[in-house]
């Protein structure tokens, strides 16, 4: 029983940054911006025929540039920006953009508040259904610490040395389950990765599950940058 819950339980979703493409034909508004948006970080803007940006906090957001040319721009962290797209043949256009969310890099990271974000967003979906809460539970913590840790080097639900990523569990009570993620910069944006996969989405409200562990870390230099990590245990 504990076998079959533990393979039922495997799932598996990778998520790149999210990117926006915004069209790049400039018109005044009575606001004084050609365009106002309200996006979370982590998302990268692509507008079509730029020659270059200009940002108003560069704090807020970075420019990537890409081997073939394209120009992104990679909202960071929290706050009101303008960006001044200036287009190839002259034309130039300002836009408004409201950034939400938790900020990117490893400086503004709270792992404690993530999982307890977290917690309090699966105990709302299972709320819905009818299913019990769940709490969180150290032993469980420290391994979904240690597999988002070994995230970084394999994504996948066999650990860096060949073996199940349950074997991170002393104890699997019942049955266990993992869901893992890459790419979402916040709790939220990785929860609605999650709930929009069905079989993340049975993790999360399965009624035999009881406690819950939550890991995160960020590696700047990979090409997701955030790793995320459930582990469920009845």
């Amino acid at each position: 029983m504990r076998e079959f819950s533990a393979i039922r339980s495997v799932f598996l979703s990778v998520a790149m940054f999210l990117t926006v493409f915004l069209c790049g034909n400039p018109m005044a508004s009575a606001s004084g911006y050609d365009g106002e948006y309200t996006y979370e970080t982590g998302i990268s803007l692509l507008f079509s025929d730029v020659d270059f940006y200009e940002l108003s906090d560069a704090s807020l957001a970075e420019v990537v540039r890409k081997g073939n040319g394209e120009q992104r721009i990679r909202l960071q962290r929290p706050g009101d920006l303008v960006v001044t797209v200036h287009f190839r043949g002259g034309a130039v256009g300002r836009y408004l953009m409201h950034i939400h969310g938790h900020a990117v890099d490893e400086t503004a990271v709270n792992r404690e508040s993530f999982a307890r974000e977290i917690l309090d967003l699966v105990n709302r979906e299972r709320a819905k259904k009818g299913a019990g809460a769940l709490r969180l539970a150290d032993d469980i913590m420290k391994a979904a610490d240690i597999r988002a840790g070994e995230l970084v080097r394999l994504f996948s639900h066999t650990r860096p040395d060949g073996r199940s990523c349950f074997t991170v569990l002393r104890n699997q009570g019942n049955g266990a389950g993992e869901n893992i993620a890459a790419g979402a910069a916040s709790p939220e944006a990785v929860m609605r990765m999650w709930m929009n996969s069905p079989g993340h989405r049975r993790n999360i409200l399965d009624p035999h599950y009881r406690e819950l562990g939550v890991g995160y870390t960020y590696q700047g230099r990979t090409k997701y940058r955030h790793f995320w990590v459930q582990l469920f245990r009845s």
